[in-house]
């Protein structure tokens, strides 16, 4: 049977000058209910220099994705291709979370862009 979860997503950023003025303050929260195993897949991989690919055979049409590079070592940066097409690459340490389009034709590809990167993942339908 399949287990439901609820993901709540926030996104919290300030930025402050050297005076203490806020020049602009974002907060935002988002809670995706009802997701079920059967929809949700979460890994580590390790994105090599040839690269590897995020299985997105459960995903129908649209998901989110979270991704961080776990490395803490400067020349470990991961690209990430969807459907052939280098979409950001991301350095040790950060991390991405946004909505995807998928089909048959677009697959996830983590590369290593000068070495292996271990990469955390978390792939929800949506």
């Amino acid at each position: 049977m399949a287990k439901t979860y609820t993901l709540t997503a926030k996104a919290e950023m300030k930025l402050v000058d050297n005076l203490n003025a806020t020049i602009a303050d974002f907060n935002y929260t988002h809670i995706f209910s009802n997701l079920t195993s059967d929809t949700t897949q979460r890994g580590d991989i390790v994105a090599t220099t040839s690269g590897v690919f995020i299985n997105v055979n459960l995903i129908q049409t649209r998901g989110i994705l979270y991704l961080k590079n776990e490395e803490d070592v400067g020349d470990s940066s991961v690209r990430i291709d969807i459907g052939g097409t280098g979409i950001i690459t991301i350095q040790p340490q950060e991390w991405i979370f946004a909505p995807i389009d998928i089909d048959t034709d677009k697959k996830i590809k983590v590369i290593g862009v000068t070495a292996n990167a271990t990469i955390n993942y978390l792939l929800i339908e949506q």
